[in-house]
């Protein structure tokens, strides 16, 4: 099994790493934050480890098991650079569908990593309220804290649109329809609107392009592969990630079919491997991170007390050993004297 690694970057953002190899190198480890994090180039990525933190300087082709303090549940600091810009908007179809589903997220609102991310608003919103105070920071600090409500307004808004995402297309309450006036020379729709309730007397329309079955199966078999990026495919995540992926794919499935959202995702690719969604990854909390790293290092403690009492046990053996071959020379030196 892997190490979990958790992410705290500069930004107050959190972040877990799931199994992470520990005998890739450290640039391996530097792809995979930069993918999680959605930056194009691991190069611009600097990371700390321990306190006070202190950077890796270790070489880029190190393995993760030479890099000390480097082990699993332990917390890296990642700074990046402010020269890294964020991907195009202006992007292909089947890019868009791969960057808005790539991007990690949790598994749903009542999971330990919500509990996580509003401790996190929590801490960031209360060292904002206590520099306020501070006239000479109350500016900057004020800008912060509008940002830390912001930021976590529009993470509770996003949860509960794709709850109602989610509860209209499993009940099949929804209407599809073309989208006037957007059609090819053919007569072919090319986008489509979708309306669903959203609280007991109100409805949303969300327009999305009409993406081929093909294209879909395509992108599903490369984020299977990924372990941070496949839990994607769940319909609550691919609803807040990729509300375009989750209507089509609602779309394709029909609304009188008898398989559930689940099993036709899986229909989509039925030779990858779907164990995953028998059972959840559960973020730890930093209290269980450090529980688990206190076990680590106990039993490594134990390990190293065993390999101790070997060398002692084997030293004492040959001792001994030497001390008959003595013993039998005494004795054959008192016979020659006698003689």
């Amino acid at each position: 099994m892997g190490w979990t690694l958790r992410l705290r970057c500069s930004s107050g953002m959190v972040k877990q790493l799931h199994d992470v190899d520990k005998e890739s190198t450290v640039f391996e480890l530097k792809s995979r934050i930069a993918d999680a994090l959605r930056l194009p180039n691991a190069n611009s990525l600097r990371l700390y480890l321990g306190f006070p933190p202190k950077e890796i300087t270790a070489p880029d082709n190190t393995s993760l098991t030479c890099v000390d303090k480097l082990g699993d549940c332990v917390t890296l600091i990642v700074s990046i650079s402010s020269s890294e810009k964020k991907p195009s908007r202006f992007l292909s179809t089947k890019s868009i569908v791969e960057h808005t589903l790539s991007k990690p997220v949790d598994e749903n609102p009542t999971t330990k990593s919500t509990e996580n991310e509003l401790d996190t608003f929590k801490t960031l919103i209360s060292q904002q309220l206590v520099e306020s105070v501070d006239p000479t920071t109350a500016a900057n600090s004020l800008k912060g804290l509008y940002k830390c409500f912001k930021d976590a307004t529009l993470q509770a808004y996003e949860q509960r649109r794709a709850m109602d995402r989610e509860h209209a297309a499993r009940s099949a309450n929804y209407q599809i329809f073309d989208v006037p006036g957007q059609y090819t020379l053919s007569g072919i729709s090319l986008n489509f609107r979708v309306s669903f309730p959203v609280g007991r007397h109100k409805k949303v329309h969300e327009d999305c392009p009409k993406l081929p079955e093909s294209l879909l199966k395509i992108v599903f078999r490369q984020l299977i592969e990924h372990p941070d990026h496949r839990e994607n495919l769940r319909p609550f995540n691919m609803a807040r990630t990729s509300p375009h992926v989750f209507w089509n794919v609602v779309r394709i499935k029909g609304a009188h079919t008898t398989n559930s959202l689940e099993e036709f995702i899986k229909s989509l690719v039925p030779q990858g491997d779907w164990s995953f969604y028998e059972h959840r990854i559960r973020n730890l909390s930093t209290k269980s991170l450090e529980n688990r790293q206190w076990e680590a290092e106990k039993e490594e403690r134990l390990q190293r007390r065993k390999k101790k009492s070997l060398t002692h046990s084997s030293t004492g053996e040959g001792n001994a050993a030497k001390k008959e071959k003595y013993d039998e020379f005494q004795s054959h030196k008192k016979e020659d004297v006698t003689d």
